[in-house]
């Protein structure tokens, strides 16, 4: 019996000793997290493997204080399932934040902070999830959460190449295992930019603004409303060239115009229309107005997310964006 008991141990031993380790977002096995590898669809397969790639000792005590952290953080007073419950809808995204979109590195290296606004029944795990980034090159950027509240930073130095940075998935885990991958279509129909723009050491940059009108209109069933935007340029360059993109739901759009003959795809179906137009620059520190026809869809609330872009970046781009 002594003799089977040490085999076993011994066996046991070995099997730890040959063991592979990889990085819970290498599936490929190359060890490196790139855009080749898929993030695993088991929660539980990706529990073991965060002690890849350690070179002196950082991610191990990483994943320690994550390990502390995640014992301690309270429950979601929204929960209604423990973590052993049924609960099996996965996390909901309603939305992101990006501190800052225009990043400017020549007076030194500057931090961007994202901020996902998530609903669920139980609790997210933010170690696991993740914000992925393409950058200009097509670099693969996989982003962890900080804290427990859903904020991602990445660091910019003058080393990065300047261009944009792209959110190109999100992925959410809850603590009960459900996961949802969110795609770059998907992430782009939530209000505001869904990028960050570094820029190249003495690149021009335009300062765009993009306003509504202020108040509720109510419109009756089967007619049509005039609703109108500002497109203000507050620097001392003209802006080029300009594209305009709105999203609409339970309102269609009808038409766009603007003194200088933009030319627009508009498609519809149903009440909820894609818009895509090319129109004419603005100049320093002038403004002009885009006027919307619109007609409304069933009985309740319409809205719309749109935005506008020159051809070279904007100082923020945080004022190029307007929800109605």
């Amino acid at each position: 019996m002594k003799n089977k008991k040490l085999q076993f141990f011994t066996i046991l031993l070995l099997t730890f000793a040959g063991a592979h380790v990889v990085n819970a977002a290498d599936n490929d096995g190359n060890g490196v997290e790139d855009s080749s590898d898929a993030f695993p669809l088991d929660s539980t397969k990706s529990l073991a493997p965060r002690l890849s790639n350690i070179s002196d000792g950082k991610v191990l005590d990483a994943e320690k204080n994550n390990q502390v952290k995640r014992q301690s953080r309270p429950k979601s007073k929204r929960s209604a399932f423990s973590n052993s419950g049924s609960e099996s809808d996965p996390p909901v995204l309603n939305g992101v934040e990006i501190d800052k979109v225009s990043i400017d590195v020549s007076a030194g290296p500057q931090t961007v902070t994202f901020t996902l606004d998530v609903s669920d029944e139980s609790v997210i795990d933010w170690i696991f999830s993740c914000i992925c980034l393409t950058g200009p090159s097509g670099k693969f950027i996989p982003l962890r959460s900080t804290d427990a509240d859903g904020v991602f930073t990445y660091g910019f130095s003058s080393s990065d190449p300047s261009g944009t940075y792209r959110i190109g998935t999100i992925w959410l885990y809850d603590t009960v295992g459900n996961l949802k991958v969110y795609d770059q279509s998907e992430i782009e129909l939530l209000t505001g930019p869904s990028f960050v723009y570094l820029l190249g050491l003495g690149e021009e940059a335009t300062n765009l603004t993009l306003t509504s009108e202020s108040g509720v209109k109510s419109v009756a069933k089967n007619s049509e409303l005039n609703y109108s935007l500002t497109v203000e340029n507050l620097a001392s360059i003209p802006s080029g060239q300009l594209s305009f993109e709105l999203k609409s739901t339970n309102v269609r759009v009808n038409a766009v115009s603007q003194a200088g003959s933009p030319a627009c795809s508009i498609s519809s179906i149903s009440y909820n229309s894609t818009v895509s137009c090319v129109l004419s620059g603005v100049d320093a520190n002038t403004s002009k107005v885009l006027n919307l026809t619109l007609a409304p869809g069933i009985f309740g609330t319409a809205s719309f997310n749109a935005s506008i872009v020159a051809d070279i970046p904007d100082i923020t781009y945080l004022n190029n964006y307007v929800s109605v």
